[in-house]
């Protein structure tokens, strides 16, 4: 017997013992359009990654030709990881990742066709709001437009409303010219490039024989869209959700998806995952019983194995003060450790009755969150260099490091670069390159031209 052979003969294997009945059925679908309704805690993760396994080391489909797409970066590394160690080798080649990830693999090829540069550089949250303040000033709350544009962008709901127009087409024009895009542009791009140029949708319709989604529920209008066109060769799309888990939709999630894609695919297989192998049986009673309400659902009877477990309960409070002061005290008298203890507050801002309460009680917390890696400052002004290389039309990156480090480069020499840009519609890099025109101290053009020769 072969590798190949005693590999397949392992994964056979692992299938057969590891999985339960339903999660077995999921996997071994071979074809068509398959929604798999996940409970919470019913193992849809492993579902994902031995459908992969399935397709690649039993079926022999190439890893290439199979798109996954998860809801965060996350779980596309730790599906990855999975895939790689059930197959007991690295599987290369294969497209996995979020939605917008991937829609940049498929820009960084296609985008030219529509005035774009391969180059382009992708803006954040941060970068949006230098961009809307360079366009209607500081007295603005850039975050309404912001708001308005991805709605714009993502719906095609916009209003009768002058300023706000003028923005969006301001801004959409700076983009353009700058050569960068902004999240929602990763997803409204690829599909405008499908659209527009039936070749190149057909191509990647034909790469692609298989389609799996994660978190479906939480799908938007564009990332279906996206999933319709890419599925339409082959319509091996193997979607996986649950109706009474989708919380996104203020970020533009459509339920619609899930609940109609019966609608979408006639000829489509139901499965559902009801064991739940999480929760006791009285925190799972609980849950189903709030979630029944639910008017729009698919419908499903989540059961468990696990024993009853204590009874949930439940302490009404007249202030957060108070609910802080319960809380203490119950840590206190359990004698149990402080590690032991996790507290769930809905926003940020709820943490501080409790954080206070913790101080006078001497009870040691750490707060988990805080700022993401990519989102402080020190890697920001490195991430800014290496745009400016790679795209030096990026304005806003290039703003960023004039004087970062400190290199004597005031807000006064950097205006009188911006004006001259403007006023002879140049980049901010080329008003650079015609430095002895500007009207500047001798001092600052030697600070401006260290910082030009870097």
């Amino acid at each position: 017997m072969n590798y190949t052979n005693l590999q397949n003969s392992f994964l056979i294997d692992q299938i057969n013992n590891t999985l339960n009945e339903k999660q077995k059925e999921a996997v071994l679908v071979e074809s068509g359009p398959v929604l798999v309704i996940a409970g919470a805690g019913s193992g849809k993760t492993r579902v994902l990654t031995y459908r992969v396994a399935y397709l690649t080391g039993i079926l022999g489909i190439p890893p290439h030709r199979i798109f996954v797409a998860t809801f965060t970066n996350k779980a596309a590394q730790e599906m990855k990881e999975r895939i790689n160690s059930l197959m007991g080798t690295q599987v290369r080649d294969l497209w996995i990742g979020t939605f917008h990830s991937l829609c940049v693999r498929i820009l960084r090829k296609e985008i030219w066709r529509i005035g774009y540069s391969q180059n382009f550089s992708i803006f954040d949250r941060d970068d949006q709001k230098k961009l809307i303040k360079d366009i209607v000033g500081k007295g603005e709350r850039p975050d309404r437009f912001i708001h308005y544009i991805s709605r714009v962008k993502t719906y095609g709901e916009g209003i009768e409303d002058r300023f706000l127009n003028s923005v969006f087409e301001e801004y959409t024009k700076k983009m353009k010219l700058l050569n960068a895009l902004d999240f929602d542009d990763l997803l409204v791009l690829t599909l405008k490039i499908f659209e527009s140029f039936p070749d190149v949708k057909n191509h990647y319709a034909e790469r692609f024989l298989h389609i799996l989604v994660d978190e479906y529920q939480d799908t938007n209008r564009l990332q279906y869209e996206i999933i319709r066109h890419l599925s339409s060769k082959h319509r091996n799309i193997f979607v996986v959700g649950d109706d009474d888990q989708s919380i996104y939709a203020f970020r533009g999630a459509d339920l619609r998806n899930i609940l109609d894609f019966e609608q979408d695919f006639p000829d489509a297989r139901i499965i559902r995952l009801e064991q739940n192998y999480r929760s006791t049986k009285n925190i799972l009673k609980a849950a189903s019983t709030v979630i029944a309400h639910n008017r729009l659902r698919k419908g499903k009877t989540l059961w468990t194995q696990n024993p009853e477990g204590k009874k949930i309960v439940i302490f009404e409070c007249d202030t957060e003060r108070e609910e802080a002061e319960t809380v203490a005290k119950i840590i206190e008298k359990s004698g149990r450790e402080y590690r032991d203890f996790l507290i769930l507050y809905r926003t940020n801002a709820q943490s501080r009755a409790f954080e206070e309460r913790f101080h006078l009680e001497g009870i040691p917390y750490q707060i988990v969150g805080g700022m993401k890696f990519y989102e402080r400052q020190e890697i920001k002004d490195i991430l800014a260099y290496l745009r400016i290389l790679v795209n030096p039309k990026d304005e806003i990156a290039l703003l960023r490091i004039f004087n970062v480090p400190p290199r004597g480069i005031g807000v006064k020499t950097v205006e009188t670069v911006k004006n001259y840009a403007e006023m002879k519609k140049v980049s901010l890099l080329d008003a650079l390159k015609q430095m002895e025109s500007l009207d500047l101290h001798k001092s600052r053009k030697e600070k401006l031209q260290n910082f030009f020769s870097l």
